[in-house]
């Protein structure tokens, strides 16, 4: 039973990595505006479709393409902002949520008018790394060879650590971070002292934006793309943000991580000849989500809330 624990280490590594990236933007989003972007997901799969638009089909390059992907960002994050995040914002939180929930629809419909609701896959190299071989494996009781990883999967890995290393770096060693901390902490005193809040907003909102398009577009080359994919990203995003405690972006990265190895771990292997069917690896995940938010309701790094 224990010779796939290698390849399911790999695996979990994976596709933590994908859930980071499509829920660092929502925590990041959260964190400094208390913005529950419930259009998250399907900014992820636009963004998926719109690299698939111009890499296959106009067929330009990987590097124009992801460069046409950069420069959307403006654009998207200020009519996000403008149109259904400040209109509603001082109203009522229900408001910008009910907003982003309809911003989803939207999109989705979009998408699924231009393209249809068939799936759709980018082409890729599928040559593999032989991890198993290359660390000895065999030679500690594991099956010759019993580890794979495509260049993307490591691509992916890598542009994960790369991304949240720059949220990090961006919130907490430059001048604009220390805005952006101020904003998080108090808005009435950040914009007395004469930071423009709309303006963060949407630059905070280009970052989160940002960081879904790529996992959308790495989605794409690991498994497909669909219309409707967007709502599964958008749960596994926020169970990420509330498992790690909401807007923590540390608390999210180790969350989203630990819910692939539940997910890969709790389906793949078998206890006493029983298994959990994979078409239930989400709720699953989601049960061990609820029984570790009934032990600690803040999150695994939130603080504790005040109680009188």
């Amino acid at each position: 039973m224990f010779e796939i624990v290698p390849q399911l280490i790999i695996n979990s590594l994976v596709s933590g990595s994908l859930y980071a990236l499509a829920s660092l933007g929502l925590s990041l989003l959260y964190g400094v505006s208390g913005v529950l972007n419930f259009a998250h997901g399907q900014f992820l799969m636009t963004g998926a479709f719109l690299f698939y638009l111009c890499h296959h089909t106009l067929e330009l390059p990987i590097l124009y393409s992801a460069c046409l992907l950069l420069l959307s960002l403006p654009l998207f994050a200020m009519l996000f902002v403008t149109f259904f995040v400040s209109l509603f914002r001082p109203y009522s939180p229900m408001l910008v949520l009910t907003a982003t929930m309809t911003l989803g629809v939207i999109l989705e419909s979009v998408v699924a008018l231009v393209y249809g609701v068939d799936v759709k896959m980018f082409a890729g190299s599928y040559e593999t790394f032989d991890f198993g071989s290359l660390l000895g494996l065999e030679r500690i009781g594991f099956e010759e060879s019993s580890a794979y990883a495509t260049p993307l999967q490591c691509y992916t890995v890598a542009a994960a650590i790369s991304m949240a290393m720059l949220m990090a770096l961006l919130i907490h060693k430059t001048s604009w971070g220390r805005k952006v901390r101020a904003l998080s902490a108090s808005s009435p005193a950040a914009q007395s002292i004469g930071l423009n809040e709309a303006q963060t907003l949407v630059r905070i909102a280009m970052i989160s934006l940002g960081s879904a398009f790529l996992a959308g577009t790495l989605i794409g080359y690991e498994s497909s793309i669909y219309p409707t994919m967007g709502y599964s990203y958008t749960f596994k995003a926020l169970g990420a943000m509330l498992l790690g405690g909401l807007g923590n972006l540390w608390g999210t990265i180790i969350a989203s991580y630990l819910m692939a190895v539940i997910e890969n771990f709790g389906i793949e292997l078998e206890w006493n000849g029983a298994s959990i069917p994979s078409g239930y690896k989400d709720a699953f995940v989601f049960m061990v989500i609820l029984l570790v938010l009934l032990a600690r309701p803040q999150g695994l790094l939130g603080r504790p809330l005040r109680t009188s």
